[in-house]
């Protein structure tokens, strides 16, 4: 299964009144116009998170990405939450959703597969702007 999300417009917050366009780098004052792809749900919700949470620093609240440890850490959860989606009773413990870490920092981006540090998230980008068309 392959994850999307749509990161073709961003803003702060669902209730203004138009998008807004992101600061960071690579962005620079233009539209995001990005589209992000995986087949591990929890490590795209987290490069989300971590976009937004650096252009908007109130996403970055405490416990705001409390369900990413939670799914990443499924079979031993920080909350101590015995997930077993499969029986009526607690039985047998849900495994690993997917990779949880956040980049380096926000200049960088990089995670543990970009570093070679381990096999965690890896973030590639394309920018397709500059590519040579055939």
């Amino acid at each position: 299964m392959l994850y999307l999300v749509d990161g073709l417009f961003s803003g702060a917050h669902p209730r203004d009144a138009a998008p807004v366009r992101m600061r960071q780098p690579p962005f620079n004052g233009r539209w995001p116009c990005s589209l992000l792809a995986s087949q591990d749900s929890v490590a795209i919700d987290t490069v989300g998170f971590d976009f937004l949470s650096a252009e908007w620093s109130e996403f970055a609240r405490k416990g705001a990405d409390d369900y990413l440890h939670e799914a990443a850490l499924a079979n031993n959860p920080p909350s101590g939450t015995f997930y077993d989606t499969n029986h009526a009773a607690a039985t047998k413990r849900l495994p690993s959703l997917g990779a949880h870490e956040h980049w380096n920092n926000p200049q960088e981006k990089k995670y543990s597969r970009n570093l070679g540090s381990g096999e965690g998230i890896e973030l590639v980008s394309v920018d397709l702007a500059s590519s040579s068309r055939k």
